[in-house]
């Protein structure tokens, strides 16, 4: 995955906000790090979840 610092880039954002609203997800999920929470995604099949905002073409990425 991206480092929040790459991620506060890819969305023109400072690096404290990313890391508020990260700490915010991992605070109303009950996870206290990534792996925890990558593992919580899995179980509840969220990382299958697209948004339909980026449901579009014009943001599918190929390989």
């Amino acid at each position: 995955g991206l480092s929040e610092k790459e991620i506060a880039e890819q969305i023109s954002r400072s690096l404290s906000t990313v890391k508020f609203h990260k700490s915010n997800i991992f605070q109303k999920v009950g996870c206290s790090c990534i792996g925890a929470f990558k593992a919580l995604a899995r179980q509840k099949k969220w990382n299958f979840y697209i948004p339909p905002t980026f449901a579009s073409a014009k943001y599918i990425i190929n390989h």
